[in-house]
């Protein structure tokens, strides 16, 4: 990705008079750089800046909600102009924390409010928010579908309004969580798991030709959906998981399907840590991903089925804060290793002393 025009907007900026004048500066580099201007955007065919002014801080309005989702696809760069200085920050929603002026009607399916400059997050996996990682930034992105985005900041919005607390088990409700990893050890071997299985197994298969279709997208996030949706018959859920049911009359099986495409790097969003706990808390909860990996080159599409709490999960779990509001435990992140769970050697493998120690970890955030 070129970010060359953040460069010569900088450069620039070195022979502006100071204080600076927004107008003068919007004016000056629209006209240069030849931008189109689009309502409070100002675009160029491979970015899109948004022009603030600050005196200190960062309380000042960034942009709505709807018109960040709308130039996701592209970096979207807040260009922020105080008396001295241009600072330039990546804001397309991956990272945006939260939504500060919104109403309480704010759902998925219902987009509104306001991002402040505050709501820019500063710091992502490592790497400052800053012209000299943007490139690295804008490639992590793309790797995430925008659906999980929306569902992370209307969480950490809802959170902020009510003033969120972490999820606080009872003492009966934390010797269930504790439990949790015998429990799902055991299911997995359970001849009405196994049948399920086979069935998630067999409908994959099945649907072979369409999921590789659908690979073709070149939007990960409508392809992920797509996916998703071939597997549920149209349904995309926004909860913990996108299947759910019961086998044996009690065991209450949750299902979150993840497609990746083999050829190419990704870091998927896993679940919300306080989401998980709360749902591990109800006596005989299953939790675990249903992998579909699209080999496009080769035109293979493998499946898996696999428990958070596997052996090889845990060690490409990470958890991730920057995604989550101020008193949420945090958010999981997958690392691009869990393409080994569809290798012919892989084998799911849950030891109980790591799951157990993993899951007080979860607790402990």
């Amino acid at each position: 990705m070129d970010f060359s025009i953040i460069e010569k907007i900088i450069a620039d900026s070195k022979h502006y008079s100071k204080p600076f004048s927004k107008q003068k500066i919007v004016n000056n580099i629209s006209t240069k750089y030849n931008l189109k201007k689009d309502r409070k955007l100002y675009l160029s065919k491979i970015l899109a800046l948004r022009f603030s002014s600050a005196k200190s801080g960062y309380s000042n309005t960034f942009l709505g909600f709807q018109k960040i989702l709308d130039n996701d696809s592209k970096p979207l760069i807040a260009c922020i102009i105080r008396d001295n200085e241009l600072e330039f920050l990546m804001a397309n929603s991956t990272f945006i924390n939260c939504i500060s002026h919104s109403s309480k009607l704010l759902t998925f399916l219902n987009i509104r409010g306001s991002a402040n400059l505050s709501n820019i997050i500063r710091e992502f996996s490592g790497l400052k928010n800053e012209l000299l990682n943007f490139n690295e930034l804008f490639k992590m992105h793309s790797d995430i579908p925008q659906n999980d985005n929306i569902d992370r900041i209307v969480e950490n919005t809802k959170r902020i309004k009510a003033k969120g607390e972490k999820y606080n088990p009872s003492a009966i409700q934390l010797k269930t969580i504790y439990n949790s990893a015998q429990f799902i050890n055991g299911i997995e071997t359970d001849e009405g798991f196994q049948k399920l299985k086979s069935n998630l197994f067999k409908k994959v298969r099945d649907l072979k030709d369409e999921i590789l279709e659908t690979s073709k997208i070149d939007n990960v996030n409508l392809r992920g959906n797509k996916i998703e949706q071939l597997i549920t018959k149209g349904v995309n859920s926004h909860d913990l998981g996108d299947i759910l049911g019961v086998i044996n009359d009690d065991n209450k099986i949750i299902i979150d399907v993840k497609s990746k495409l083999l050829n190419s790097s990704s870091a998927p969003k896993a679940y919300n840590v306080d989401k998980l706990l709360e749902a591990i808390s109800i006596e005989k909860t299953y939790f675990g991903y249903l992998f579909i990996g699209v080999d496009d080159l080769n035109k293979q599409v493998k499946v898996n089925l696999v428990s958070f709490i596997d052996k090889f999960l845990i060690d490409n779990t990470n958890i991730q804060h920057h995604w989550s509001g101020k008193n949420s435990r945090g958010t999981a992140q997958l690392t691009d290793n869990i393409k080994g769970i569809f290798f012919d050697s892989f084998q799911n493998e849950i030891d109980l002393t790591k799951a157990k120690e993993f899951i007080k970890t979860l607790i402990r955030l």
